[in-house]
């Protein structure tokens, strides 16, 4: 509050800013309206946290504008306001075409509007073809011979549609073939023949009706299997098959082909029109090209079709595919998708082959490298691998395949067919043994703990209660080293522990077992001429002699409980314990 007034929400003023400074209160910041949301068809712009009185510009994609208009904006602004609300937010709707229009020549398949993007079918109107050509047959439907004209009608439709696409200027773009053109029904052969010129008849309004046929001198116009053509009558009984059409001659006849095709006698004397074979180097009949890593079958485009040469497995005539299949670990561009591993050969109507594919190796990421513990992998430079190259690991010291010594201390991954590398070995640590392989005259009097130590690895062996190591010490480790073999301290033998100088007895006569000045556990400290050690249930006592009597004092030589320090016991005598 600054006089008693309440700060507006947006911040702090001048004046406040000030009062606070001198009262070193915290300072205002700007409120925060948070992330602005994502935009569908938008690209935002925007900081991670948005604050009062920032603003983020919201740019609609190509295609789409705020009002669904080629003409509308394509982008907007939200802003932070004080209150930690943006302002309103706005859709990116995409550009309208409209509803596709008819033409003179071709209409819509659907009137619904279109949106960028999307496409419509366009059909041709009748007599019309995106080639101007008319497709694999036609009649007349009203002939006169007498003018040489046939007024005919489409009978199977060819090329009669295009597409046209609604790009983001909000206009229907062609694709190609991209218009509908009057058909011309003098091509793509000659329906008068030899004998005669032909010359298409078109309406009015531009769409091809017929054609007429001009015959030279010596023919007239002819109906010949439903179509005008100039000649005499000599192709009665004789088609030239579907690849051709028969050309009457004074007395005889011919046979026109169409492309890819050649006239062949028959072994009966008949005249067809036979499937050329495709040509490779210029020679004939050649057979489907040969592709290093690949097989293929052949489809026929007509198996009753004739054929200029006899046909064999591999020979391929206009209109034959071979389809070809990549070997194991080959495909058309390196990557092991099923598509990847087909791609076909045509003969086309020009008597060549189309193109020819090759079938390459299939290649492995780097990437697909598995990680292996304890191992490094041996690659140089590369990050392609091919199908069939190796890849190899070698294990670190102290390690090898099998945890062996002997085991094998490499192994070799190679790229798959399927651009995956083999599954890897592992690299287990050596295998130096357990205590029971340590040598007698290095493990002495310690006990080991259970289980096996590998390389790197080590135990901790403790003397034997009452024993100890030259330095004092109870414990040592042994390790198991890289090469498979235990290494151990300098000292590892476990000797008696000392109870020191034995103490005058007020009360017995001592007799030194050997001629030391010290005892240790498990020795006989005798308090008479004759002294002896009793066992009673596995634990051991002292017999000592004190003033005629013997005494079975309870001192317990067993394991755990020999401590190598001198303790007072009942009758006062001292026993090393």
């Amino acid at each position: 509050r600054v006089a008693g007034k309440a700060l507006a929400w947006g911040g702090c003023t001048d004046e406040c800013v000030g009062v606070m400074a001198e009262k070193k209160l915290p300072s205002c910041r700007a409120v925060s309206c948070g992330v602005p949301a994502q935009v569908d068809n938008a690209d935002v712009f925007a900081p991670a946290n948005l604050r009062y009185k920032e603003q983020v510009e919201i740019i609609c994609q190509a295609g789409y504008t705020t009002d669904g208009k080629a003409s509308g904006q394509n982008s907007f602004v939200r802003k932070c306001q004080a209150n930690g609300e943006l302002t309103a937010n706005q859709e990116c709707k995409p550009v309208s075409c409209g509803v596709p229009a008819a033409t003179s020549t071709a209409a819509p398949a659907d009137t619904t509007p279109l949106f960028f993007g999307q496409e419509v079918v366009y059909k041709c109107a009748k007599g019309h073809s995106t080639d101007g050509q008319p497709s694999g047959g036609f009649v007349c439907d009203a002939t006169d011979e007498t003018a040489g004209t046939c007024t005919a009608s489409v009978k199977h439709g060819t090329s009669k549609s295009f597409r046209q696409r609604c790009d983001s200027g909000g206009a229907l773009v062609a694709g190609s073939p991209g218009q509908c053109v009057p058909v011309d029904f003098c091509q793509p052969m000659n329906p008068c023949g030899r004998n005669g010129q032909c010359s298409s008849l078109f309406s009015a309004e531009g769409a091809g009706v017929g054609y007429k046929c001009s015959c030279m001198k010596g023919y007239e116009p002819t109906i010949k299997n439903g179509v005008l053509t100039c000649g005499e009558d000599n192709c009665a009984g004789h088609t030239c098959g579907p690849g051709g059409s028969c050309l009457d001659l004074k007395g005889d006849y011919t046979c026109e082909c169409s492309a890819g095709h050649s006239m062949i006698i028959t072994a009966s004397g008949e005249k067809t029109c036979a499937r050329d074979a495709c040509r490779e180097k210029n020679a004939l009949a050649a057979v489907a090209p040969d592709v290093a890593h690949a097989s293929f079958t052949i489809t026929r485009a007509v198996v009753d079709t004739p054929t200029v040469s006899e046909p064999n497995a591999a020979t391929l005539f206009i209109g034959d595919i071979a389809v070809y299949t990549c070997g194991e670990g080959f495909s058309v561009d390196g990557s092991a998708a099923p598509a990847a591993k087909r791609f076909s050969v045509t003969c086309e109507d020009t008597g060549y082959f189309s193109a020819v594919g090759q079938c390459q190796k299939v290649l492995c990421d780097e990437g697909k490298l598995q990680v292996v513990a304890h191992a490094t992998v041996d690659k140089g430079a590369k990050t392609l691998f091919a199908f069939g190259d190796i890849v190899t690991y070698h294990c670190a010291p102290g390690f090898s395949t099998d945890g062996t010594t002997g085991g094998a201390k490499t192994f070799d991954l190679a790229c798959g067919a399927d651009g995956q590398f083999d599954s890897p070995s592992v690299c287990e640590p050596v295998l130096c043994g357990s205590c029971d392989d340590i040598p007698a005259d290095r493990k002495g009097f310690a006990a080991c703990p259970a289980g096996n130590l590998r390389a790197g690895q080590a135990k901790t062996l403790s003397c034997f209660s009452g024993y100890e190591l030259s330095g004092g010490a109870t414990t040592y480790d042994v390790t198991c080293g890289v090469d498979g073999k235990f290494s151990y301290p300098e000292d590892t033998s476990c000797v008696p522990s000392s109870c020191g100088p034995v103490p005058d007895f007020a009360s017995a006569r001592v007799i030194r077992p050997g001629e030391g000045s010290s005892l240790h556990p498990g020795m006989v400290l005798e308090a008479s001429q004759t002294p002896h050690l009793i066992s009673e249930n596995g634990r051991y006592f002292v017999a000592l002699t004190h003033r005629g009597l013997t005494l079975f004092d309870k001192i317990l030589y067993e394991e755990g409980f020999l401590s190598g320090l001198w303790e007072a016991t009942p009758g006062g005598v001292d026993t090393c314990v």
